[in-house]
């Protein structure tokens, strides 16, 4: 494919509780492009020393403690932010901190959670194609109440894959997002602040270069119902329910929660049942067996997340809100035994 021999680079971050989802991202790129060089920023020192011992081909790890020493205002951050906070500040200090240390010309940040059906240089091309040096995703929220309701809230665009490229227009838009996120990343709805997503809201205004990825970059659990099912070949095509077929490039496999070992809530809702299993079957089977892997030789379990600063609000994001089942959809309960 045009595209795998060009200079594009990606990057993702995670801890010790979202490796799972980390070494699945990864493997589902190397299936399709075993060129490009991927960026892990190691949130702790377990992820670091799993991760070099595994043998990742085109991985370069990266301390956290290497990024904070390059931007030490990112210590006093720390202290007054959530853990999921303080991962989306230092995003784009990530983006920064490889075009500076390692010069590459292109750099996507990959949210750790999503997961690719076709070559994740796709929409790059496509961006390049269009005379563009930025990418941005949509969220891709249904045209009704709710849909409208929700872009309200979380933004237009999502942080999921974001290109930048090591020139001045790009590195400008970073590093307005970069000066955003020092300065405000709370999520906190009530006062619709969305940590750093709705940032990305003003780049299209700042900038004429900025591609806005097509459909089917982003497909996940908040626009699923948007399509009735999927085309598995070599890679995968998804239908809308008005019957146009577009290219999966990635699902986003946000929030899930385990009741148990072998039983998930995909939090989907109201969606074609059987695209649904379709396309949370196979990944969770794979997370499944890299969570075996992981406890049988480093005797890691996953724990749930939050994402609130407030310690109450934190404790039900962790221990409670995954018995929500959206819609009441009871498919939304997946038995992985």
């Amino acid at each position: 494919m045009e595209g795998s021999q060009m200079s594009f680079s990606y990057c993702t971050l995670f801890n010790i509780n979202y490796i799972d989802k980390g070494i699945a991202l990864y493997n589902s790129i190397r299936r399709y492009n075993e060129y490009s060089i991927l960026y892990i920023l190691c949130l702790d020192m377990k992820t670091e020393n799993i991760l070099n011992s595994l043998g990742m081909k085109k991985v370069i790890l990266i301390k956290l403690s290497d990024i904070e020493k390059y931007y030490p205002h990112l210590i006093e951050l720390k202290e007054n932010r959530s853990f999921a906070e303080y991962c989306w500040t230092l995003t784009p200090h990530l983006i920064e901190y490889i075009f500076k240390k390692y010069n590459e010309l292109y750099n996507t940040y990959l949210d750790s959670d999503i997961y690719f059906y076709s070559n994740p240089d796709v929409p790059n091309v496509e961006m390049l194609r269009a005379g563009c040096h930025t990418l941005i995703t949509k969220h891709g929220f249904p045209n009704d109440v709710k849909g409208k309701m929700s872009e309200k809230l979380y933004g237009t665009y999502c942080v999921q894959y974001n290109t930048f490229s090591n020139e001045k227009e790009s590195l400008d838009l970073l590093e307005i997002w970069k000066n955003n996120v020092i300065r405000d990343c709370e999520y906190n709805k009530r006062e619709g602040k969305i940590g750093d997503q709705k940032y990305l809201e003003e780049f299209p205004r700042l900038s004429k270069s900025v591609y806005i990825a097509k459909i089917g970059v982003g497909i996940a659990p908040w626009n699923i119902k948007e399509f009735s099912s999927a085309i598995h070949n070599k890679e995968c095509f998804i239908v809308s329910n008005e019957g146009e077929i577009y290219q999966m490039i990635f699902y986003h496999f946000q929030n899930l929660k385990y009741l148990s070992k072998n039983v998930v809530n995909i939090g989907v809702g109201k969606a074609n049942r059987k695209l649904k299993r379709m396309i949370y079957i196979p990944y969770l089977y794979e997370i499944n067996d890299i969570r075996g892997k992981l406890y049988d030789r480093y005797k890691i379990k996953i724990q749930s997340r939050s994402v609130s600063r407030k310690n109450w609000v934190a404790f039900i994001q962790k221990y409670l809100m995954k018995y929500k089942i959206v819609d009441w959809c009871l498919s939304d309960i997946i038995s992985i035994k």
